[in-house]
């Protein structure tokens, strides 16, 4: 009886996979995979979307015998206006001879029109939907989301949506925060925090003029101090003539604080820089909820992820007051996930930090080794200076959550209503900030000097 069960069970298997296989959909020669979408406002309260494909026959060579392309030829660009992102998808479907797939998307660039009216509506179209991926990158366009996915020009990339996965998905890549739509959806939806999402900029200019480190104006949202911060709008400009081409990287403050001394504080499309590829990520958009109500500069993007622990490594560059003229850079390393307590009561916010650094570049005649200790504590005294006035400022001026401090406080709280409760009428403020960073130096690098 149980042999007969057994090779029913076997059968049956056997039959559900012959009738199961094959395609039930449509070829892949029949799809064109969308790599990114670019949302800008449009006439009668409709969207303009771009609709960022892979040219699949550029990319694997087709049948040219040149081989595969790079660069702007290997994606087409179609900008409908519509009503809708789907509405939109289904017109594009009418142009070309594929049908558009959104499986394979890695970018949704928001023009910042469209950001600081609000998200929420967009962004809940793309979580229900099933083609969609969580992870997918949002980002949001100064200078309008169909420019900048024009000005892509991936030339170290044969495949595109390898390119946008590269910038955006790079956590390492300090002036890049975490764009990922599903923490987006999550944090509007729940309340515990609010988002900051990349900059994604054009580069007007080729080469910068005098006066570019001048420091006026700029793209962040803090006054420039010893902390490290630097006061300025939301940047972004568009190309005009040669007088004008340039105004984005004349924008780009000098730090002159401690901390990233000497450092440019770049917000995308300020960068000067001579390249093909146009277009740049760089310094983040800060939401209220679904809204976004403000811009970070490099510098404070890269202090916002050390605070929140989402720093990895990349290089800091500080003030040694043995060497005033030529700063000491060390390749820093956050090993250990930052640390918050959170107090209700006394409304103070405690953030510890763990940074570890390799020195990489100092003066040539001067002896690191001899001062060890007194640059640790220099530069410790520097990240917490920077770490607690660009905090305290950034909560003084907006109304976001950026920190995940109310998220940090849910452990203080029983029951799930009392923790709504909070979210609802505490005013952050109120609170007092203290910061500790504890940072060591690992490696002073293969030359070795005697202490003399």
């Amino acid at each position: 009886m149980k042999n007969i069960k057994k090779i029913a069970v076997t059968a049956l298997i056997a039959l559900c996979s012959l009738s199961l296989t094959g395609c039930g959909g449509k070829e892949p020669n029949e799809i064109a995979y969308v790599v990114a979408l670019g949302i800008d406002k449009g006439d009668n309260d409709n969207f303009d979307i771009t609709i960022q494909y892979a040219n699949t026959t550029q990319i694997s060579g087709g049948s040219s015998e040149e081989g595969g392309k790079n660069g702007s030829q290997i994606v087409e660009n179609i900008t409908v206006e519509a009503p809708t992102i789907y509405s939109a998808v289904g017109l594009a479907n009418h142009i070309v001879s594929k049908t558009f797939s959104l499986s394979h998307a890695k970018l949704i660039v928001f023009s910042q029109e469209i950001a600081e009216e609000g998200l929420s509506d967009i962004i809940e179209t793309f979580i229900r939907s099933e083609e969609l991926r969580p992870d997918v990158n949002l980002a949001v366009a100064p200078d309008g989301a169909n420019e900048y996915l024009i000005a892509v020009n991936p030339v170290m990339e044969v495949n595109p949506a390898k390119y946008y996965q590269m910038i955006y998905d790079k956590n390492s890549l300090i002036g890049v925060p975490d764009g990922a739509a599903k923490n987006f959806f999550f944090g509007i939806e729940s309340g515990d925090y609010d988002c900051i999402l990349p900059i994604a900029g054009v580069i007007s200019g080729e080469k910068e003029q005098e006066g570019g480190d001048s420091g006026e104006g700029g793209g962040s949202a803090t006054e420039s101090t010893e902390g490290g911060g630097s006061e300025g709008n939301s940047g972004g400009s568009s190309a005009g003539d040669s007088e004008t081409e340039n105004e984005n990287q004349k924008d780009a403050p000098l730090n002159e604080g401690r901390f990233e001394y000497k450092m440019k504080d770049y917000v995308g499309g300020q960068a000067s820089v001579e390249q093909k590829n146009k277009s740049e990520a760089i310094g983040g958009a800060v939401f209220s909820k679904d809204k976004m109500v403000g811009v970070l500069g490099s510098i404070e993007t890269e202090l916002f992820k050390l605070i929140l622990g989402d720093y990895k490594n990349s290089y800091l560059t500080f003030y040694n007051e043995d060497t005033p003229d030529d700063p000491v850079t060390v390749k820093a390393i956050q090993e250990r996930r930052t640390k918050y307590k959170v107090n209700c009561n006394n409304k103070t916010v405690d953030v510890e930090m763990f940074i570890e650094g390799d020195v990489y570049s100092l003066p040539a005649n001067y002896n690191i080794e001899a001062n060890i200790v007194k640059f640790e504590d220099k530069a410790r005294e520097y990240i917490e200076n920077a770490s607690q006035k660009f905090m305290t400022e950034f909560i003084g001026r907006y109304d976001s959550d950026i920190f995940r401090i109310k998220e940090k406080a849910k452990r203080e709280f029983l029951t799930i209503q009392d923790f709504n409760n909070y979210k609802e009428s505490v005013d952050l403020k109120d609170y007092k900030i203290n910061v500790k960073a504890n940072f060591k130096i690992r490696r002073t690098g293969l030359i070795v000097r005697e202490n003399k």
